[in-house]
């Protein structure tokens, strides 16, 4: 069992076999050799005495058996000699009964394979080799504590020593690191600056201007990148809370940066939103931090600082329903992804000016509720889901959704009438798309000529039913200045944004975690068709 005493040094008590009192072994890391080197003779020496045991206990059961079978005879033997000497002496008969007697004891003697007393030897010996391969498998992990060596490293500094030598070039000398209790390279574990927010003179909430100050400020220290440096910085801030009796709870102020759960200051995480928005995976983000902080970014990390961020763009959610409502119209799409093991969607609303995602596990009218209840009055450039016929007010049929089903028909069936009919659809699509409004007449023209077409194709043909269904759906966008005829822009947006980072993030495994998927890439696609950098709108 290892101990540390007051000195830094360990000390291991090993239990030898021979011996039944423990030898102690005073330790440092300089001669942690030696202690290596115990341990192994001992698990030598104790698998070396139970292969011997073992080795004893195959001979034993060998002569077992053969004694088993030559006392079987002399036991078969005897038993039919004492049923056939009615005529001989009694006292021949009793010597033959105490024989058999003896046999039947050696019988059931031999019947075990080893004494109560060896098997409890082997237990313990067993015990004892686990017990110490444990202890031995400790130094030969890579994982071991900093300032311990282990086997794993001696080996490793080995095999480079050896590829060094094969490949003719000297071996580099490793970069010196900071010992150990340093404060460290990049920046101190101290507070470099506080930043105070003095508290508010009025609730932001209810406007009461009756508070009382808070003589105790909210207090929170957190790792910070200076920007006209690039250094790594350790501030504090120090906000100020006031007490409002109407709203009956404590108020910060609205100046100072609200992040919590993280130790990233507002500029480090921005920069990580930069390169979330890459796509980056969260191996690279690790290497960006161990690179920046000379620590390592683990998976709790990025994490924590996912969530951050999303918390402190919750009212940006709320200005990105003024912004996608303020057109008139949007164009909606929808892609899969998995989620919480199992296949999920992620429904996008976009317009020129902004974009929302949500990342949701179900495909129903209950997600359109929650999510873009907000949107029920726009009108929609959408595809062939018929779950937007009836949800929203007024739809625009996408014609390029279309054309694609037509054509996979006019191609498989060979008809030449179908082939002309597509013909003429195209050609209507050509001379419509230049125009950019029109009146009710001329978009009721347009309809007929649709309907036109659709009945050049045989009953119960799929374009045809398709044409007949959307018709009336498919002029919308005459209504509408600058409203495009087909989703494409959609499209775009959604292979951009959700699909990259669907194939990057692979899954989403918590309700937590969706969401703060659906804000971050909110964000970064509004930003993206605003053309402002993100670490600045951050």
């Amino acid at each position: 069992m290892a101990h540390v005493d007051g000195d830094g040094f360990r000390k291991i008590d090993v239990l030898c076999g021979s011996c039944p009192a423990a030898t102690r072994i005073w330790l440092d890391p300089d001669v942690h050799a030696r202690e290596k080197a115990i341990l192994r003779a001992e698990i030598a020496r104790l698998c070396a005495e139970v292969d011997r045991i073992a080795e004893e206990f195959r001979e034993y059961r060998l002569l077992a058996d053969l004694a088993r079978t030559a006392d079987a005879d002399r036991f078969a033997e005897i038993a039919a000699r004492i049923r056939e000497a009615g005529a001989e002496s009694l006292r021949d008969r009793e010597a033959m009964a105490d024989e058999l007697e003896r046999i039947r004891l050696r019988l059931a003697a031999a019947s075990g394979n080893h004494s109560p007393e060896d098997a409890e030897r082997i237990a313990e010996l067993e015990a004892r080799v686990r017990e110490l391969e444990k202890k031995i498998r400790y130094y030969e992990t890579p994982n071991s504590r900093r300032g311990m060596p282990s086997l794993y490293d001696k080996k490793a500094k080995e095999f480079d020593k050896k590829m060094a030598e094969s490949c003719g070039r000297p071996l580099p000398e490793a970069p010196r690191g900071p010992p150990m209790g340093h404060a460290g390279r990049s920046h101190h574990k101290k507070t470099e600056r506080t930043i105070r927010f003095k508290p508010p003179s009025a609730c932001p909430d209810c406007g009461n201007k009756r508070v009382a100050p808070s003589s105790q400020p909210e207090s929170k220290t957190f790792v910070e990148m200076d920007e006209k440096s690039g250094r790594i910085r350790v501030w504090q801030l120090a906000v100020g809370r006031s007490w409002c009796g109407v709203c009956g709870e404590s108020k910060r102020s609205t100046e100072a940066p609200d992040i919590a759960g993280t130790w990233f200051g507002p500029v480090l995480l921005s920069k990580l939103l930069v390169l979330y928005a890459l796509p980056a995976t969260d191996r690279r983000v690790s290497r960006y931090l161990e690179c920046l902080l000379r620590t390592t970014g683990c998976p709790s990390t990025l994490y924590n600082a996912r969530m951050a961020a999303a918390k402190v763009l919750e009212p940006f959610m709320r200005h990105l329903e003024k912004l996608l409502t303020a057109t008139g119209w949007g164009h909606f799409d929808e892609t899969t992804m998995r989620m919480f093991g199992r296949q999920g969607y992620l429904w996008l609303l976009t317009t020129a000016c902004a974009a929302m995602v949500a990342a949701r596990p179900s495909r129903g009218k209950g997600v359109f509720d929650e999510e873009f209840a907000f949107a029920r009055g726009l009108t929609g450039v959408v595809d062939g889901y018929q779950l937007y016929e009836y949800i929203l007010g007024e739809i625009q049929r996408c014609w390029r959704h279309v054309m694609n089903n037509f054509k996979k028909a006019a191609v498989a069936g060979g008809d030449p009438a179908i082939r002309a009919a597509y013909g003429d659809f195209c050609a209507l699509y050509e001379r419509i798309s230049r125009m950019d409004t029109a009146p009710k007449a001329v978009r009721d023209r347009i309809v007929e000529e649709l309907l036109a077409i659709a009945r050049r194709l045989p009953e119960g043909h799929p374009s045809r039913i398709e044409i007949e269904n959307a018709a009336k759906n498919m002029v919308t966008f005459l209504m509408y200045r600058g409203m495009p005829p087909t989703n494409n822009p959609g499209e775009g947006d959604i292979r951009c944004g959700p699909v990259l980072h669907r194939n990057v993030r692979y899954q989403l495994r918590t309700p937590e975690g969706a969401r703060a998927f659906s804000i971050l890439l909110s964000f970064i696609l509004t930003c993206l068709k605003q053309g402002v950098p993100l670490d600045k709108a951050f």
